[in-house]
């Protein structure tokens, strides 16, 4: 779970889905906006296989982080859209969502809600449907490279307006 910690991302339901998935792993990782204390808390209480790292991630950070997940879960209670689904799908990684806004579009597996025990079951189906071959190398590659091109396009448009 890769991005901002923010409590509308509903950390806790990826939490409480980990800690009922034996074999699995988890990581909460980005920005913490809020509820970085109580999610650390509930994780112990659970018991829960998942690691928190609240920072911010470069570009190169957060695209190798996606890259290497087997399924990106997005258990948001309000969403429009997800970058982080939208660089996810780009690489080829499953991803398991809670029926929200325009998330739905983006998943390789939907909740039937959004609880830990459906997001849970997306989460399984999300890696059973995802699963097959994925060149994350060159895919990432070839995202950080357009991503590249677009700053300096942007930069450049910055420096002919000045």
């Amino acid at each position: 779970m890769p991005g901002q910690v923010r409590a509308d991302k509903n950390p806790d339901v990826f939490v409480d889905a980990l800690a009922g998935l034996p074999g699995w792993r988890g990581a909460v990782v980005g920005e913490d906006l809020g509820p970085g204390a109580d999610l650390d808390q509930r994780i112990r209480d659970t018991d829960a296989p998942v690691t928190t790292l609240y920072r911010y991630l470069s570009v190169d950070e957060f695209t190798a982080l996606v890259a290497a997940a087997d399924v990106i879960a997005a258990p948001y209670s309000v969403a429009s859209q997800s970058g982080v689904l939208a660089v996810a799908a780009a690489l080829g990684v499953p991803r398991a969502v809670t029926p929200v806004g325009g998330l739905v579009e983006l998943a390789t597996a939907v909740a039937r809600d959004t609880t830990a025990a459906a997001l849970r079951e997306a989460i399984l189906k999300a890696a059973a449907d995802g699963a097959g071959q994925r060149d994350t190398t060159e895919t990432a590659k070839l995202y950080l490279d357009e991503y590249e091109r677009a700053v300096a396009r942007a930069r450049h448009t910055e420096g002919a307006a000045g």
